[in-house]
């Protein structure tokens, strides 16, 4: 059994629990980045919560967290608040006793995970996320398939 934290820390984000028994990938449990920080305002304790109670739920041993940065064309205040989430997702990973993190950054995991896809943009993720059983593309109150999950 090898199960995975992964987190996209994006406002269209996701917290998913990926169990990789026996060389298939499943989705055990999801919640959106949105409905843990409403209005892109980020709250710690409802963060730290999720975490906390998919860690101690899934026996996760590991997480991955996906880096942010700069984009071109952002303002000064969206990458400060860009950093800042990033910032509390890793803290609150840092707290986790037993949990190794890794940080993947989307140059090094993007060609790993969807190099083999024809498509691009957002498309080529859905497509990739479509193959995991269990994982919810179209949250609640959405129409279309969200690319942070």
């Amino acid at each position: 059994m090898n199960r995975v934290l992964a987190i996209d820390p994006g406002r269209k984000g996701a917290i998913v629990v990926l169990d990789g028994d026996l060389g298939i990938v499943r989705a055990l449990w999801q919640v959106q980045t949105e409905a843990l920080c409403p209005r892109g305002v980020y709250v710690p304790g409802a963060m730290a919560s999720a975490i906390r109670d998919a860690v101690a739920s899934y026996h996760v041993e590991w997480a991955v967290l996906e880096t942010q940065g700069a984009r071109a064309r952002e303002g000064r205040s969206a990458c400060f608040t860009t950093g800042a989430g990033w910032g509390l997702w890793r803290g609150i990973l840092a707290c986790m006793l037993g949990v190794s993190v890794i940080e993947a950054r989307p140059a090094t995991w993007v060609p790993a995970i969807l190099g083999d896809i024809p498509l691009l943009g957002k498309k080529r993720s859905i497509f990739r996320a479509r193959q995991i059983p269990g994982l919810v593309l179209v949250p609640e109150g959405r129409r279309v398939a969200q690319d942070g999950v």
